[in-house]
């Protein structure tokens, strides 16, 4: 879905940075995909922390954070 979004409106954006992760983590100690670690919400910090500094860097006005836990149904939502 992500992909599709950005094909159609992309341009719309001055910039969109996408980095898929080809294959999932896996962290000492979780119980399953869900399973928030430590390691795990560590990891998505520093994640989160960099495309910040990034964005802040390039003089972006805002961000999207688009965890792959959140499901957007509804096709306009990023319009």
């Amino acid at each position: 879905m992500l992909q599709e979004w950005l094909a159609a409106v992309g341009d719309d954006y001055a910039a969109v940075v996408w980095r898929p992760e080809g294959e999932p983590r896996f962290y000492p100690d979780e119980e399953g995909p869900k399973h928030w670690t430590k390691e795990r919400h560590q990891f998505l910090m520093e994640l989160k922390q960099e495309a910040l500094t990034f964005a802040r860097n390039w003089g972006a006005d805002y961000i999207l954070f688009a965890d792959t836990d959140n499901i957007l149904t509804n096709n306009q939502t990023l319009r």
